[in-house]
């Protein structure tokens, strides 16, 4: 998992770290250096950190009236479709 960090966060004091992409150790050196040439400040992070992301995420399908839901396990995280 790559993250990207070249936007504004949303939390106090909102830093901006353009540029920069974490990505976990275990993606090929390959990869994370095609990311260096391109012009991202890549940090390594460790296998399944949290620090690449957390995403928890609900499907609607409206058709056939079905709701899903997800939660990452990166962390404590929820996920409720009702």
């Amino acid at each position: 998992r790559i993250s990207t960090w070249s936007f504004p966060n949303s939390f106090w004091p909102h830093a901006y770290p353009p540029g920069l992409v974490r990505a976990e150790g275990r993606l090929p050196a390959e990869a994370l250096a095609e990311l260096e040439r391109r012009g991202h400040h890549v940090q390594v992070e460790d296998d399944w950190a949290g620090a690449t992301g957390n995403v928890c995420a609900i499907e609607a399908d409206p058709a056939r009236g079905i709701l899903r839901a997800g939660a990452d396990p990166r962390r404590e995280a929820y996920a409720i479709a009702r």
